[in-house]
């Protein structure tokens, strides 16, 4: 990475606290600019090409979600991280969605682990500059991009309406879509969820399931339905959706087992379920060109996302992504989708990566290619997950895969 050409910009009203940040900073060879104020954050922008903004939450006049709101409306290609300290993380999650913050980071900080995650993120921002080139070339053939179901808003807002969801208004909303209703009664009855008794209606489907991994699988299903696919060589809908559910369980028992909170499981279910959004898009738009693509990685000894960018010049990554940032998916997850095949940065990416690798080299696969690479050290470090927890993970999906319990998705 050249350092050199990066910019970050640091935002907290404490003069102290910026000073430990230069600190900590100025070896990593980037430009560093220190704002004291909001204000003066957006003074800097206006002035200065800024790669990375970090900002604290809590200052006066300005507060670190107005001020982010600013930077993501003025700035959208600007990367978002907030400072934060343990009573005002409830005031940063309904930040999220609103400022588009990228990554939340306590205080106080580990030296080590915030300087990993800038370096991480402007990783990131290297990488979608050369994916930029060849997404927007893509872009101006694929037409129209397409718009989720009204089902999907629907039952979207019962789950986030204030007071506890109704599972009879989410039953009857599902019913509404048929082919919906049809597939989570699917999973439901699948030998995963091991039900002793056929779950025979909507509603005890959503109890069986959970709110969340509904949640899931509404929108999951709705991709998946307005991209319907035309016959593509080598490609087969169906596969995909096994692997994209496989996926997202997988990422939500990853998820369960790093004691993550239930908002960061539904988001690592949601992010295993939409991994691969980007295929359906190219499969759909491109059908012939997509084909080749699939040729090329059957044949070669290489990854999926090489062949991708050997001949569409972008791979199924940055287009999935640019779709989720266009329904206006949470930041996070649209990143999650962006960088699940090289993460850097993002938690919530390392964990779709390492989800989606564990089920390929389980066999369940949309696509037969050379494999992904196994998980490395650092990716499994920057989770918190130690190699002997990964065995027994492998261990257990393995007995889950001999009981056939992937097959009936």
């Amino acid at each position: 990475m050249n350092a050199e050409k990066h910019t970050v910009l640091l935002v907290d009203d404490e003069p102290h606290v910026l000073a430990a940040l230069r600190r900590l900073l100025r070896k990593e060879g980037w430009k560093l600019l220190l704002a004291g104020s909001g204000q003066e954050g957006l003074r800097l922008l206006a002035a200065n090409p800024v790669d990375l903004v970090v900002s604290d939450m809590r200052m006066p006049h300005m507060d670190g979600a107005a001020f982010l709101r600013q930077v993501r409306r003025q700035y959208p290609q600007v990367t978002r991280l907030v400072l934060t300290g343990y009573a005002e993380r409830e005031a940063v999650k309904r930040a999220f969605e609103q400022a588009g913050i990228h990554e939340m980071i306590a205080k106080p900080w580990d030296d080590e682990e915030l300087k990993g995650i800038l370096r991480g993120f402007l990783q990131q921002q290297e990488r979608q500059e050369h994916e930029a080139r060849g997404l927007h070339a893509l872009l101006s053939h694929l037409g129209p991009l397409p718009v989720l179901p009204q089902v999907y808003f629907e039952v979207r807002d019962l789950l986030e309406a204030d007071g506890d969801p109704s599972v009879e208004d989410i039953a009857r909303a599902i019913l509404r879509e048929p082919a919906m209703a049809a597939k989570i009664l699917q999973v439901a009855n699948s030998t995963f969820f091991g039900q002793r008794r056929q779950v025979e209606n909507v509603e005890r489907a959503v109890t069986v399931l959970g709110l969340a991994l509904v949640h899931g699988l509404v929108l999951a299903h709705s991709v998946f339905q307005v991209l319907e696919i035309q016959q593509v060589e080598g490609f087969s809908h169906e596969a995909l959706w096994r692997h994209s559910l496989a996926c997202g369980l997988l990422a939500r028992q990853i998820a369960q087992r790093l004691s993550w909170d239930q908002e960061q499981q539904e988001a690592a279910t949601l992010a295993g379920l939409l991994h691969d959004l980007g295929k359906l898009v190219l499969a759909s738009a491109i059908p012939v060109r997509y084909a080749r693509v699939i040729r090329r990685a059957r044949q070669g000894k290489r990854s999926f996302a090489a062949a991708e960018r050997e001949v569409l010049g972008v791979t199924h990554a940055a287009v999935g992504g640019h779709l989720a940032e266009w329904w206006n998916l949470p930041v996070p997850l649209a990143e999650a989708i962006r960088w699940h095949c090289h993460p850097a940065a993002s938690p919530l990416a390392c964990l779709t990566h390492l989800a989606d690798v564990l089920v390929h080299r389980l066999g369940i696969s949309d696509i037969p290619c050379a494999l992904p690479a196994a998980p490395s050290p650092g990716l499994l470090a920057a989770l918190g997950m130690e190699a002997l927890e990964l065995d027994s993970l492998t261990a257990d999906l393995k007995e889950r895969v001999a009981r056939n319990e992937f097959s009936s998705f």
